[in-house]
């Protein structure tokens, strides 16, 4: 038999995490309901019980917290973020840059022998004071993508994805560094599977590895 408490505690999470798509760590109160969550198994179980009814599923990623929609929702809604080609051309290559190095970095470090007395996850990586996350300056997407679109637009694109918390950047003249959305609101297996397929027909270059090459 559930406890009422929890429930309603679990619905005012649930619609909190719909609201805003991801828990943002700069965000004192979301840093706080995030430790709640992690703290307390049977409300973060009740958390995704109640997204899973609505089509959403509530994923972490890297020591972020977001929902993603299931496939089938998704498929059946279509895009909701209100983001055409240039966003999403912009998205998956900023995806590239500074959340997919961190997953080749945190699977070279799971292939390793862990040290005495310490277990290895997904998370010491994006933990680990010497490896901080990924940045890309900004003279770098305007220098990637310049012959594609105008100053103009790459400007507008980059500030949709700082609204919707994709990246992070406190000015406009500072590195970009990924935001919560960008580690839990794609899908990083399906985004592999997409970017290795670009790399393989040689229209994207994956870190570290020449235009066409297999990672």
């Amino acid at each position: 038999m559930s406890d009422p408490t929890t429930d309603r505690r679990a619905t005012a999470i649930a619609h909190h995490l719909l609201h805003g798509g991801c828990l943002d760590p700069a965000d004192d109160g979301d840093r706080a309901l995030y430790e709640e969550l992690m703290g307390n198994g049977p409300l973060y179980d009740r958390v995704a019980e109640r997204l899973a009814g609505v089509g959403y599923a509530l994923h972490q990623f890297f020591g972020h917290l977001g929902v993603r929609p299931e496939r089938a929702v998704e498929g059946l809604g279509g895009n909701t973020l209100g983001l055409h080609a240039g966003h999403i051309r912009l998205l998956v290559w900023l995806w590239v840059q500074l959340v997919y190095r961190q997953i080749k970095a945190a699977a070279r470090d799971e292939a390793t022998e862990p040290l005495p007395g310490r277990a290895q996850s997904l998370f010491d990586f994006a933990e680990a004071p010497d490896d901080a996350p990924p940045e890309i300056a900004p003279s770098e997407v305007f220098a990637e993508f310049r012959e594609i679109y105008s100053d103009a637009a790459i400007k507008q694109f980059l500030g949709a994805l700082r609204k919707r918390r994709f990246i992070v950047q406190s000015r406009r003249s500072d590195p970009i560094v990924a935001g919560p959305a960008l580690y839990v609101m794609v899908d990083p297996l399906r985004m592999e599977e997409y970017v290795v397929g670009l790399a393989r027909r040689g229209t994207m270059a994956l870190p570290s590895e020449p235009s066409g090459g297999t990672p």
